[in-house]
């Protein structure tokens, strides 16, 4: 069992052993090949490896394995003993069947790179290049199962642009757009890259903030907000930030439950008159005490931990 988890990891281990599983069969194929003589042909199978180490492998292994089976062919072909009159017709469907060898190693991998990109794209927001909301939700059921397990603490914090509406229906949408794209670079200059930054709805966002505890969520959330108030007004466009933030270490919370609750104190923060940050105790309704004074949107604030 642990070979076969091994096997289907995506770790860089894993795609080792998938490549060495592959060059095995090659070889394993090349001596049935020998033993089996002239009259019965097992070209067709060296496509099997090759095509899995192109999937697995990728790039430079596929068209390696290619060529590697190739050599095994004619060495299988040179062990069975004289056949062919002249050395030309060996050269000759050596050349066809690296040929054909090949092409299926780099239609296997262009495959592949098709299948990643879409793969991707479905993960990711196109406007913005956030994640989308599935993607954010795989990433915090993960991060609850890892807090869970190491007893590590994190915080999520759901985002809401204030006036948002009001600059798509008086300045435009391309303008709007600019607005969402301009708050994800902010956020992903500020954040760390293992935080996780995600567009959950037209104008609202989420961040999952690993190694995060309740006691510098507020360093860390109010130091964004002022480099994104900073952005709107550098732009002069009239949008304030409305925020709820939850942070977790023992309690285990399902993703919607998180996010229920960082949605609630972020309209808490947006009753309140808008432009203001709602911090929730420990994966509870309640709310937590106010950060310290000093932690103001404008106020530096230390380094993310």
């Amino acid at each position: 069992m642990r070979v076969i988890g091994i096997l289907t990891s995506g770790s860089e281990r894993a795609r080792g052993a998938r490549t060495l599983l592959g060059f095995a069969a090659i070889l394993l194929i090349g001596l049935a090949d020998s033993l089996t003589g002239r009259n019965l042909s097992l070209s067709l199978f060296y496509l099997f490896p090759i095509a899995f180490i192109s999937w697995t492998s990728r790039g430079f292994w596929g068209t390696f394995a290619a060529v590697v089976g190739t050599g095994i062919w004619v060495g299988a072909v040179l062990a069975t003993g004289p056949g062919y009159s002249h050395w030309l017709l060996l050269s000759w469907n050596a050349a066809m069947r690296l040929g054909i060898f090949l092409a299926v190693s780099f239609l296997i991998f262009e495959l592949r790179k098709t299948l990643d990109h879409v793969q991707a794209l479905s993960r990711i927001d196109s406007l913005t290049g956030a994640a989308n909301s599935r993607q954010f939700q795989q990433v915090l059921r993960a991060e609850i199962d890892r807090s869970q397990r190491y007893k590590r603490p994190f915080t999520l914090a759901f985002v809401d642009l204030d006036n948002f509406k009001a600059v798509n229906d008086t300045q435009g949408h391309c303008v709007g757009d600019s607005v969402l794209q301009s708050v994800v670079g902010v956020l992903r200059a500020d954040l760390r890259k293992t935080d996780t930054i995600a567009r959950i709805g037209g104008d609202e966002f989420a961040l999952l903030l690993p190694e995060c505890a309740l006691v510098q969520a507020p360093v860390v959330i109010e130091r964004a907000r002022g480099k994104l108030m900073e952005a709107m007004k550098s732009n002069s466009w009239p949008v304030t930030f409305s925020i709820g933030v939850v942070s977790c270490q023992d309690r285990h919370r399902s993703p919607e439950e998180l996010i229920g609750i960082a949605d609630r104190f972020m309209y808490a923060a947006k009753s309140n008159g808008k432009n203001g940050v709602r911090y929730a105790g420990d994966c509870t309704d309640e709310a937590a005490p106010p950060p310290p004074p000093n932690l103001g949107a404008s106020d530096p604030a230390p380094e993310h931990p």
